[in-house]
């Protein structure tokens, strides 16, 4: 069964965004000053900043350079954000609790944030671009972890080049329903409103990302991932992503999706059945695990830092 075409869930429905700036005419263009930030908007957005990154800068791919990062040693491990339209400061600094014993890759994929282009973006586009910055990376294969609607990426991924994906990690992705299921879903949770300003669409974000509000350096790269999200690039961005109309992997191809694979749920996600994940994972059959955790929501990264680590240090160490 496929999740449907895509519409962006990770950002708030549409009715939703109602209130947001209205963007500007925008042409999407490389950053304007290479590995230090662009310009978007009448604004400036830096590059990320986060200390324990040992390595950044731009890595080809293909028809497009691509901005990553590189923390850590040891068996390679891909980070995938989600949004679509996230970048990868949403990771810091609640993944690095992974870097002990494993290479992290960070990335933005094509069009987001650092990576802006003016070629086309979409999933067909996301997928060849991870291979190709595999290839770049001189690897033959990685494990491969994508958040939300990185998760179908990194499925999309796995399943066109099943030699590639060692082991697949999904954190809050909706599998085993359609997309507009869970969408609804998220309209009707309690804390569903339309919000008024500006101020109450960040507010309503985060008490949907999170039981708790980020604080610190989680706050700090949040709400910068937060700040491009709300940037004219980033609509525009999805704007073109959501005209590819590209069909969202879902059970089917994960089924025929040879790697083992484990999903993973906080306990309050709203943007997640975990009914239906578990059921998803029962018909795709023993390749396919689920582990939930509790007291949090869409980032358990960021709220249960130590639980989520054990997690998938344990899966992937298998």
């Amino acid at each position: 069964m496929r999740a449907g075409t895509w519409l962006p869930a990770d950002r708030l429905p549409e009715i939703l965004m109602s209130t947001s700036n209205t963007p500007g005419k925008h042409e999407s263009r490389p950053p304007t000053a290479p590995g230090k930030g662009f310009h978007d908007g009448g604004r400036f957005f830096f590059a990320c900043d986060y200390a324990p990154i040992a390595e950044r800068g731009f890595r080809g791919a293909g028809e497009v350079n691509l901005w990553m990062e590189q923390e850590g040693t040891g068996s390679p491990l891909l980070l995938l954000h989600g949004g679509p339209d996230f970048d990868h400061r949403a990771f810091h600094p609640g993944m690095s609790a992974l870097a002990a014993n494993r290479r992290l890759v960070y990335l933005d994929l094509r069009g987001r944030c650092m990576s802006r282009t003016r070629q086309p973006v979409g999933l067909d586009r996301d997928v060849h671009d991870i291979a190709s910055i595999i290839t770049t990376l001189g690897l033959e294969a990685v494990d491969v972890l994508g958040h939300s609607h990185g998760g179908y990426v990194a499925a999309a991924f796995a399943h066109a080049f099943p030699g590639r994906v060692r082991r697949l990690v999904t954190v809050g992705t909706a599998w085993g329903e359609p997309h507009e299921e869970a969408r609804a879903r998220l309209l009707r949770t309690p804390a569903a409103g339309v919000p008024r300003t500006l101020d109450a669409q960040r507010r309503l974000r985060e008490s949907l990302f999170f039981l708790q509000p980020p604080a610190g350096e989680s706050k700090r790269h949040y709400d910068r991932s937060v700040e491009w999200m709300e940037s004219p690039g980033a609509m525009e961005f999805a704007r073109q992503y959501a005209d590819a109309k590209e069909p969202l992997p879902g059970v089917t191809e994960l089924s025929r999706t040879v790697c083992p694979m484990l999903f993973v749920a906080g306990e309050e996600d709203p943007h997640v059945s975990i009914e239906k994940l578990r059921a998803a994972a029962a018909k795709i059959g023993p390749r396919a695990s689920v582990s939930t955790i509790a007291q949090c929501r869409h980032m358990p990264w960021a709220e249960q830092t130590v639980r989520f680590a054990a997690v998938v240090e344990e899966f992937l160490a298998r």
